[in-house]
């Protein structure tokens, strides 16, 4: 039985992503102490509206802050759309990060995974969740990760080349660390 709890957070919605088979990659390099749960948070939310930010709260906002602040830690893989982050990873992180310095991502370790076609591999996308979520207070724990011209190397089955794998285990590793740190709480 697993002691901590990490979701991996898809920021991609389409089926067959390459940031998701990284995400599942990365899952599987979890120990057993560790029980990685792969968690489609994003699609159930309506889109962030401050009129709708107050009790009741809509069903899907209520469990998706449940979920968050009951993990141990969250790996969030990130595409990069037209130079930023897909719109609803974005809608996620606005109804994850409210309200302001009372939420679920507060104090919360994370880590950003980023891929993208593209010879940029994700930069902009990384950068910028990797900003948002230290200047919100979470925990943004060691180095994130980009992949460049992903395609190259996750299958059309989302079989992840080794050579990948290889590259995500010390991503992995530095989660793990901080998870199983007490003192980091």
């Amino acid at each position: 039985m697993a002691s901590y709890s990490v979701l991996l957070l898809p920021g991609s919605l389409r089926a067959g992503s390459f940031t998701t088979a990284l995400l599942k990659a990365a899952g599987e390099l979890l120990p057993d102490d560790i029980e990685g749960e792969l968690v489609d948070l994003i699609r159930p939310l309506p889109y962030y509206d401050g009129d709708l930010d107050h009790d009741p709260l809509p069903q899907s906002v209520v469990e998706m802050r449940a979920r968050v602040a009951a993990a141990d830690g969250i790996i969030v893989s990130t595409p990069e759309y037209n130079g930023a982050v897909p719109g609803g990873l974005k809608n996620w992180v606005d109804w994850a990060t409210r309200p302001f310095q009372a939420h679920a991502m507060m104090n919360k370790l994370v880590v950003v995974l980023g891929a993208s076609p593209s010879p940029k591999g994700a930069i902009n996308a990384v950068e910028y969740l990797t900003k948002v979520f230290g200047y919100l207070g979470a925990r943004v724990a060691g180095e994130s990760v980009r992949f460049a011209s992903v395609g190259d190397f996750v299958a059309e089955d989302g079989k992840v080349d080794p050579s990948i794998i290889d590259q995500l285990r010390p991503f992995v590793d530095s989660l793990v660390a901080e998870v199983r740190n007490p003192a980091a709480r």
